[in-house]
């Protein structure tokens, strides 16, 4: 079977500016987004990536302040760090299953998210992921994950559910600063059990 390939062509900034209106459909045969191509644009409320699209860089699309959806294909196997940092009216995603990070700051800031769902291919949550994600109620970790970096999930206020497989190896400092309605269900034996152990969380643990 032949795969099917695309010559290097990423959607710059330059032509980002001529897609204009609420609903963009970023057209087929770019396979990345470059550098802030639709950073801080506010008149956006959906958009559609191809699926000839394999990259999202650094802050794409960065405080989309109007941004309520977005549709990532399976071919994305790389989202970059603040992709989506600062998209205060973004409600849900759902992540592709190619990816293996979950990068630093990706989240930060999208006050009104109430679901992720993180795909079992991710092995990392990068810092400052989930930050301020103050609307987000729930997240099941899947067990391919081994690595929860600082301030993940810091300032998820709403968050009153987590569950955290036996999978996870290392968790970072200050996970759930400020997430005072959180409750870890997790094993007895697993490092997340430990870690609520060490940051005085024992009462906000629910033994699975």
């Amino acid at each position: 079977m032949k795969i099917r390939t695309f010559p290097e062509k990423k959607l710059t900034g330059e032509e980002a500016k001529n897609m204009t209106g609420a609903d963009i459909n970023i057209p087929f045969g770019y396979n990345g987004i470059e550098f802030a191509a639709f950073s801080w644009r506010h008149d956006i409320k959906n958009i559609v990536i191809p699926d000839s699209v394999t990259r999202i860089e650094f802050r794409a699309f960065d405080h989309c302040t109007s941004l309520r959806s977005v549709t990532i294909p399976d071919s994305v196997t790389i989202i970059e760090m603040g992709a989506f940092m600062g998209c205060f009216h973004l409600r849900e995603i759902t992540l592709p299953n190619r990816i293996k990070e979950i990068n630093n700051q990706l989240f930060h800031d999208c006050l009104s998210l109430t679901s992720a769902q993180i795909p079992d291919c991710v092995t990392s949550i990068g810092a400052g992921a989930f930050r301020g994600c103050r609307s987000l109620k729930s997240i099941v970790i899947p067990k391919s994950v081994k690595i929860i970096k600082e301030k993940a999930f810091s300032g998820c206020e709403s968050l009153e559910s987590i569950v955290i497989p036996e999978s996870v190896e290392e968790m970072y400092e200050d996970i759930f600063e400020n997430c005072g309605k959180l409750y870890v269900h997790c094993s007895q034996t697993s490092t997340a059990f430990k870690y609520c152990e060490i940051y005085a969380m024992q009462e906000r643990i629910v033994v699975t």
